[in-house]
């Protein structure tokens, strides 16, 4: 259910402040995430976004942040930075296929190699910019750059998931998205799509049985507080896209939009670097509280893909256009070998 307008306004107006106070400031940049606020690399981020932003525009720029989903979920923080009432918001792919379809085609199991592969494609590849500046156009929806998410893994509550077979009969939350729905029938699982911010009262009640997410959103959010099993397969890339009101960002002057652009790279840096330095330990931390943690083999990963991307891709194409896919696969496999191959 789409958060109250009225409720919107008045969290707003309460508003959790990092930096400089936003009425003493001529231009405030209101962000919304699902994140907690907490020892973690996305906060750490926005306190540093917050801070650059104070320092560089000397108090006339100012960031406000409401952590853990207070203003609703990916798909109404999308919403109101549609309408301006948020400035930005950083969310999952799947979340924006509600609003630009033709973002699905990222969703295509075990197509990245890396992060390294992953983020080099989306921040520099031409057929990505070329896709964001249509969802531009159409939406309203700016992307200023792709971060560390993650790969995504699966966790439930009945059995270890070695091989596809094990996914038969789960029931398993998904994002509000289509093609993730799709990806969980591809291995016989049933798919519920949820609100991440109604995830974790969903598996402890036991409505679904798991759920599927990177690694550190898993330990950030305390999904694996609710979880037994938990199986490193890597299934999809799932990059964190900042975005933007492209109204907002036009309406900024040139000196503000670099201060706003810099700002975004100081977040990425911070969160990026703590995503990715904590990935082992992540694990490790779940592991000896409790977690029964599987590491796929390159072999069971391989079937994963066998029974995956077969059907997600006729899914998709048949949404966005075989040409669009075939289009997306051979940028991101362009962008694998400008980073992997040898002249």
């Amino acid at each position: 259910m789409s958060i109250s307008r009225n409720l919107v306004a008045a969290l707003i107006g309460a508003g959790a402040l990092l930096g400089a106070v936003a009425a003493e400031a001529a231009t405030t940049i209101r962000i919304g995430t699902t994140v907690p606020e907490a020892d973690n690399p996305q906060t750490r981020a926005f306190r540093a976004m917050a801070e650059y932003v104070a320092f560089r525009s000397a108090g006339e720029m100012s960031v406000e942040v409401f952590f853990g989903g207070v203003l609703g979920g990916d798909r109404e923080l999308l919403e109101q930075v549609q309408n301006n009432t948020l400035q930005l918001t950083v969310v999952a792919d799947g979340a924006v296929a509600n609003f630009f379809p033709d973002i699905q085609v990222v969703a295509i199991p075990y197509l990245f190699t890396s992060s390294n592969h992953a983020l080099t494609f989306f921040n520099t590849s031409p057929f990505f910019k070329e896709v964001a500046a249509r969802m531009e156009a159409e939406t309203g929806l700016k992307v200023l750059l792709a971060a560390e998410s993650g790969f995504r893994n699966i966790t439930n509550n009945v059995r270890p998931v070695r091989t596809p077979e094990d996914m038969a009969g789960l029931k398993m939350r998904t994002m509000e998205s289509p093609v993730f729905m799709e990806l969980m029938r591809s291995v016989g699982a049933a798919p519920t799509p949820i609100a991440f911010n109604e995830t974790i009262l969903a598996l402890r009640q036991g409505v679904v049985d798991g759920q599927e997410n990177a690694v550190a959103t898993v330990r950030m959010f305390g999904v694996w507080e609710v979880q037994k099993y938990m199986s490193i397969n890597e299934h999809i890339y799932s990059p964190g896209l900042m975005i933007t009101n492209a109204g907002f960002w036009r309406g900024l002057t040139e000196a503000e939009r670099q201060i706003f652009t810099d700002a975004a790279s100081v977040w990425a840096t911070v969160s990026n670097a703590g995503y990715i330095a904590n990935y082992a330990s992540d694990i490790a931390f779940m592991k000896e509280n409790g977690v029964e943690i599987h590491v796929n083999s390159a072999e069971e990963k391989t079937k994963f893909k066998e029974a995956m991307q077969p059907p997600v891709l006729a899914f998709i194409a048949e949404r966005v256009g075989k040409d669009k896919v075939d289009a997306f696969i051979a940028a991101v496999e362009e962008t694998r070998k400008s980073l992997y191959l040898a002249d």
